[in-house]
């Protein structure tokens, strides 16, 4: 039980009293202020009061902090959940605009004037599209947009959504009705697509300047591929940009192009037809005929869809056939003019003249041109004239003038100088034995020679056997010059009274003579009336 001492400095304090067996030392109690103390006794008996200092507990402090800032905490969050609630994250944009903090009302108007608003124009390739969101029933529902962007959920993680990037403008498109719209930039395409120029194939030419064949490249045309420039427009109405391009590459290319190995290898195999170059020329003076060359040559080559390369042998040959047509003479029609007086006849038949050996020429060209040949060939012939002017033209040389009314005969030199001349006896008029009229050719030179007729029927024995001194003959059939010394006269009409030969034009013996020292074999003897 405590004891009730009195101190000098705290009278009247009540101190417990020590407890039994312990020195009554200090004791415990209050001083006039209140304050706790102890009571230490003194030596004279008087207390003197050590005021006792409160215990400290720092986490105490610790904890109301902790509990302030959670509070403070939370009351921010549920600030900001309440805010974001309504109210969009910062750095959002929708459709390239900036829409940080705006409100759902806000958004909705935004949305709802973009949907109503919209329209993109798609350009290049020198044309130009545009899609409207009305045109094509596009609108976009503005609460729903805001529905999906400003959500509870979302506004419960505002704290992480503070720095992030928020792009909405998928979320409008997918409001969007892309399917309306794709169509119709399709159909402006397809539309425009019926007008435009198509592009054309590369294809394979000839060359007429440079004498080859080549690749034309081929022409893009103007016609565009859909699929490109629905994509550009799906790219760009991603962001929901007012304007796309049309990319490069979009043109409709050429199913075939200049590039394509096929061409090229058909070209080369075509040209190889086409190096050969043919000078066609006649006789041992090389008179020029006509040039086979690659302009000739691809007219004969030919090159299908598969780009197999032909050669037309047919063709060829019908050509070469018709220039040997075009260079034969023989048995023409030509003009003949006299060149001691001017007199002028048509003269046709017999043999002289350019006679073709149509045969060894194809063979000739066929061949030079299958092995690329480059030079002169000389046109294959079974008979030649002096000289060539062109189908139906005079083709001779010097020249024996047989004239079968005048019975008289000249042979004229190259330069139609008169080398010769004199009266003569032709066949007999009968339609047997007759001088046969036509451009013909001195056979032969013979000195002496027997001249023989027909054999006569029923026997082996020959018309006639002849013996004469100067023969040349200017038909295959026997008709020729020669000396006749059992005739008493020449010229006249001695021919049609009897004295007319088996067809030969018979001369004087000194007039016989005279021709068999200038005539050469192969000169030409017109016969005419």
């Amino acid at each position: 039980m405590a004891n009730k001492v009195q101190g000098k400095h705290a009278a009247g304090a009540q101190v417990e009293a020590p407890q039994e067996g312990v020195p009554n030392t200090e004791g415990i109690g209050k001083d006039a202020n209140g304050n706790t103390v102890v009571w230490t006794a003194e030596s004279d008996g008087t207390w003197t009061p050590v005021v006792l200092k409160k215990k400290r507990h720092p986490w105490r402090i610790v904890a109301i902090v902790l509990l302030s800032l959670i509070a403070l905490v939370g009351a921010v969050y549920a600030g900001g959940w309440w805010y974001f609630s309504n109210h969009l994250f910062p750095n959002t944009t929708l459709a390239g605009n900036d829409l940080s903090y705006k409100t759902n009302d806000e958004l909705v108007q935004i949305a709802d004037s973009i949907g109503s608003n919209y329209t993109m124009v798609v350009k290049g390739e020198g044309v130009s599209f545009t899609v409207a969101a009305k045109d094509v029933a596009a609108g976009i529902d503005g609460k729903a947009v805001a529905a999906k962007v400003i959500t509870n959920d979302a506004a419960l993680r505002w704290p992480l959504e503070l720095t992030e990037e928020h792009d909405i403008s998928q979320i409008l498109l997918d409001e969007f009705d892309t399917g309306d719209f794709e169509a119709d930039l399709r159909k402006q395409v397809e539309a425009y697509n019926e007008t435009a120029k198509a592009p054309e194939n590369a294809f394979i030419e000839f060359d007429a300047e440079a004498k080859l064949y080549a690749v034309h490249p081929e022409t893009p045309g103007t016609k565009l591929k859909v699929e490109p420039i629905v994509e550009a427009a799906q790219k760009a109405l991603v962001n929901m940009e007012t304007e796309a391009t049309i990319p490069e590459g979009s043109l409709v290319p050429a199913e075939i192009l200049s590039t394509d190995e096929k061409l090229n290898n058909a070209v080369n195999e075509a040209n190889n037809y086409c190096k050969a170059n043919l000078d066609l020329v006649l006789g041992d003076t090389s008179i020029h005929a006509t040039n086979v060359d690659s302009a000739q040559i691809s007219q004969w080559v030919s090159i299908d869809e598969d780009y197999k390369v032909q050669f037309d042998e047919e063709a060829m040959n019908r050509w070469v056939e018709d220039l040997a047509n075009s260079l034969n003479t023989v048995g023409t029609e030509r003009p003949y003019v006299r060149p001691s007086d001017g007199a002028e006849y048509m003269v046709s038949g017999g043999i002289y003249g350019w006679e073709i050996d149509n045969e060894s020429l194809i063979s000739q060209v066929s061949e030079g041109i299958r092995n690329g040949f480059q030079g002169v060939i000389t046109v294959p012939t079974f008979t030649e004239g002096y000289t060539w002017n062109g189908y139906g033209q005079p083709d001779w040389g010097a020249v024996m003038d047989v004239d079968l009314s005048e019975q008289y005969a000249r042979y004229f030199d190259v330069d139609g100088n008169i080398l010769w001349e004199s009266a003569f006896i032709s066949g007999i008029p009968d339609g047997k034995h007759d001088t046969p009229v036509g451009v013909w050719r001195v056979l032969n030179r013979e000195s002496p020679a027997t001249l023989k007729g027909e054999i006569m029927a029923g026997t082996n024995t020959p018309e006639y056997e002849t013996k004469v001194q100067y023969w040349m003959p200017f038909t295959y059939q026997g008709h020729g010059f020669h000396d006749a010394t059992w005739q008493w006269a020449f010229g006249g009409n001695s021919y049609a009274i009897g004295y007319g030969s088996h067809g030969c034009i018979n001369l004087p013996y000194s007039a016989a003579e005279s021709l068999y020292n200038v005539i050469q074999v192969g000169n030409a003897v017109i016969v005419h009336w």
